[in-house]
């Protein structure tokens, strides 16, 4: 890492930039949760239409 007041220098004093924890290549990045169901895109009712109602509003409002 460059020294904040000579950026075109390099400072033996300022540490390397590192991750924390490299991630190893078997390994996902971000594993799926257990007990946590799958749903996909064509299982879940679109977001105006309330479970079981097609209209989206019951009949005594509609």
């Amino acid at each position: 890492m460059a020294n904040p007041m000579f950026p075109e220098r390099p400072d033996p004093t300022f540490p390397d930039p590192s991750p924390a924890h490299p991630p190893s290549p078997d390994q996902s990045p971000l594993p799926e949760p257990r007990g946590v169901p799958d749903y996909g895109p064509e299982e879940m009712p679109p977001s105006n239409e309330p479970l079981g109602i097609p209209g989206g509003a019951p009949p005594e409002i509609g």
